[in-house]
């Protein structure tokens, strides 16, 4: 963006903002209104004119000096040792041959005004680094330290006052005498201008700068204990702990500098301990603001700036604790010619980073042209004094942090945005790596489980029978293990879906007893149901993760009971016209667990000691998982038990009631399938898996096609069609997907049915998107296979 200016020339935004920052202590000395103010001259001051027009007046000009004399106002005044300017100190006076005063000494000045008595009026009396009394028609109306002529009677303090002048002190001339003693400062005599004004306005101008320091000091302390928060419970970035290091340390610089509020706040504060500490907190915001701008900005930063700037301050903050301080404020003055060096290398480092678009970089350019501006006019002030507006160093001071926290915010964003880019990229590797691993782990399994089934319904001779049931038993508690694994990890992930239907709740509690009365025969323990008559014959709910809860605790139920039985129960708590709540309840007689591992059982790979994973076996993953799925439902699993005494796990959820509905159900034990007609296309690229659902489908009475991939399958429709198609996902050159899409656009209406190892939710709603009809999960069951055929086949 460019700005015309003039006639003929045009600048950048940057330069137009360069060359305002630059001129910006001039144009905030030309619109101060103390500008044009009056000055004494040969020690009177006529204010006449200007009393009703002016709100406040600074006494500066031509005062009378009696070098080393305390003179007071009762005294008659001798011939002044000379006329000098006020508020300069003596330290740049020369006397009538040309000799520079010493810094230690003492000194009376005195100034007489022309005054119109009448008005409420105030004098503003500020801290002038040495001790003082001002009078005012021989009135004591402020003290800043004890004035003395030798260093045992004087005290120094810095100390900003505002005072009232009643009216009877004040006369049409009124005489102002000021005593001043410094034996312990480089500088001596006054360095700020005494103001005299309206007394509403002096005040309101008091309570203001008071107010800015205080605010402004808070402000940073907060701000910095907020960015050491973030850094100690953050990622421990360096240019946050050294920004929240700068915001304290500037803290300090600010409240106990300039209008030296913290003296006021702390009267007992020790001179010589205000001084340092002034002083040294300059060089650690410096060293500060240089580790924050490496640490910002590292490549940008050249190596020799920390080789120059970090030394020195160390060197300085050392010279400002040994030196004394008469002789030290000298030696400072160096070093704030080295800052402007120092701070006109980092603007240009901040302009480098602002080229190459470094995050925040624009508002660190801007924020430290603005710090540099107050701080020139704050060292221009330092050696030549002018009456610098209040304003400008609080205003400076907030937008230099301001823009600062915006850079650190920028860059918060930024990498608040990598990490959830990294956290998503390594969410998707890992539904990725579960995708593969579900695959490659449930083929070789549908095989083995498979296979099993099948020679088992062949009859076989009773010398395999144990051998054959004793494969299925190992086949099947690894796939429960499996399946604990890659359920505990879409529950980590919070990528379980809850799909409600309408279920005979009876029937489901019924078939899981049924699925373990088996193992509870072989322990020769009972297992019960106790179900209440009262509950509704449909509920609505998803019965796949009920069931997986009721099972896991069910399953360690008869795991941990070696006497006496489990029980099922389910009993209606309460009832409205559409819902019902139902209390499920798991109980058994086992070994119970220890009351001081109640608190533990519910954590992943958590078992009450590491002898019951060798005894009883397990991964621990089924009481997380069960607790996972009912918190995912805002539901409470609860667990009552001692050791030795049995468990009781319970949990209430409120279910929706469902319309009854005839019940029809397919036949699906593994000894008794009623043969089913129909020509099926099995598409699979594993022959094992070919295999063994080949030998099922034999046996059910279907007529078997067999494709490779999904070419096959496209090619092989072409030239006849099928009742039903069993699908695999992953196969070469074309896989269930694309092969699904093509053949809903000829065959909209064939029924197509998922053989998948992925148990990933998003990838069997994938299943689902594309056009087919169900799936089946392998290593499937013989029994489920067939009852998603006959659906189908039946319909």
């Amino acid at each position: 963006m460019y700005l015309p200016i003039g006639r003929l020339q045009y600048y950048t935004l940057d330069q137009v903002l360069l060359r305002f920052w630059l001129f910006l202590p001039s144009i905030l000395l030309a619109m101060s209104p103390m500008a044009a103010q009056p000055l004494a001259q040969e020690g009177w001051l006529d204010l006449r004119a200007h009393m009703e027009e002016a709100h406040t007046i600074p006494l500066d000009g031509e005062w009378e000096f009696y070098w080393q004399q305390l003179l007071s106002p009762e005294d008659v005044f001798p011939t002044p040792t000379a006329v000098v300017n006020f508020p300069v100190p003596w330290t740049y006076q020369t006397d009538s041959q040309g000799n520079s005063y010493p810094s230690e000494g003492y000194a009376t000045y005195r100034c007489r005004l022309l005054l119109k008595p009448g008005q409420d009026w105030a004098l503003m009396t500020p801290a002038q680094y040495n001790s003082f009394r001002v009078f005012v028609n021989g009135h004591l109306v402020s003290e800043n330290g004890k004035v003395g002529t030798t260093k045992a009677t004087s005290q120094a303090y810095w100390l900003s006052n505002t005072v009232d002048l009643e009216q009877a002190w004040l006369q049409d001339t009124t005489e102002i005498v000021v005593q001043i003693s410094n034996f312990r400062h480089q500088r001596g005599g006054p360095v700020e201008q005494l103001v005299l004004g309206d007394r509403k306005v002096l005040q309101q101008r008091q309570n203001l700068v008071t107010g800015l320091d205080i605010f402004l000091t808070g402000a940073l302390v907060m701000g910095g204990l907020f960015f050491l928060g973030l850094f100690w419970f953050g990622r421990h970035q360096r240019t946050v702990l050294y920004f929240a290091l700068f915001c304290l340390a500037f803290s300090y610089y600010k409240i106990a500098s300039g209008n030296y509020v913290l003296h006021a706040l702390f009267p007992s504060y020790p001179y010589g301990l205000m001084v340092r500490l002034e002083y040294g907190s300059i060089y650690v915001n410096v060293a500060l603001l240089f580790l924050f701008t490496r640490a910002l900005y590292p490549k940008d930063t050249p190596g020799w700036l920390g080789k120059v700037v970090l030394p020195l301050s160390a060197l300085y903050f050392v010279l400002n604790l040994v030196l004394p301080t008469t002789l030290f404020p000298g030696v400072h003055g160096y070093y704030l010619l080295i800052l402007i060096g120092a701070m006109m290398v980092i603007i240009g480092i901040y302009f480098r980073a602002a080229r190459k678009n470094r995050t925040g970089s624009r508002y660190t350019f801007f924020s430290t042209f603005i710090l540099l501006a107050v701080i020139l006019m704050r060292m221009i002030n330092f050696f030549i004094p002018f009456p610098m507006p209040i304003f400008v160093m609080p205003l400076g001071i907030m937008l230099f942090f301001f823009l600062h926290s915006l850079t650190l915010s920028q860059q918060f964003a930024r990498a608040w945005k990598e990490s959830r880019d990294q956290a998503e990229a390594a969410l998707k590797a890992r539904s990725e790596f579960l995708s593969v691993m579900s695959h490659e782990i449930r083929t070789p399994m549908n095989a083995v489980i498979g296979l099993t089934h099948h020679m088992i319904a062949d009859n076989p001779p009773e010398r395999f029978q144990e051998v054959l049931g004793q494969l299925k038993f190992s086949g099947e508690n690894l796939l429960v293990l499996i399946n604990d694994i890659l359920d505990f990890s879409k529950l980590e992930a919070q990528k379980v879906e809850f799909e409600d239907q309408a279920v005979y709740l009876k029937q489901l509690m019924d078939n899981l007893l049924q699925t373990y009365e088996p193992l509870a025969n072989e322990k020769q323990i009972s297992l019960i149901l106790d179900y209440d008559p009262e509950i509704p014959d449909r509920v609505v709910c998803d019965p796949t993760r009920l069931a997986q809860v009721l099972t896991n605790l069910i399953g360690n139920a008869i795991k941990f009971t070696q006497e006496g039985g489990v029980t099922l129960r389910a009993r209606q708590i309460s009832k409205t016209d559409t819902h019902t709540r139902l209390e499920f309840a798991v109980e058994d007689t086992g070994i119970g667990i220890p009351k001081e591992k109640l608190d533990t059982i519910f954590d992943s790979f958590s078992q009450a000691n590491s002898s019951i994973t060798r005894e009883f076996g397990g991964t621990g993953l089924g009481l997380a998982i069960s607790k996972r799925i009912l918190d995912l439902q805002g539901v409470n699993l609860e667990v009552n038990s001692e050791a030795e005494n049995g468990t009781r796990f319970h949990f209430i959820l409120e279910l929706a009631k469902a319309q009854p509905q005839p019940k029809t159900a397919v036949s699906t034990t593994a000894q008794d399938f009623a043969p089913l007609g129909g020509k099926v296309l099995l598409v699979e690229d594993n022959a094992v898996n070919v295999l063994v659902a080949r030998k099922f489908l034999d046996r059910w009475g279907l007529e078997v096609e067999t494709a490779e991939n999904g070419k096959q399958a496209l090619e092989a429709f072409a030239h006849e069609g099928f009742d039903l198609v069993l699908m695999d996902l992953q196969m070469p050159i074309m896989d269930g997907y694309t092969a699904t899409t093509h053949l809903r656009k000829s065959h909209p209406k064939v029924p197509i049915i998922a053989l998948t190892a992925t148990a990933l939710p998003e990838e069997r709603q994938q299943i689902l998107d594309v056009g087919m009809n169900s799936y089946v999960l392998k290593p499937f069951k013989p029994e489920t296979l067939y009852r998603a055929q006959a659906e189908h086949l039946a319909r």
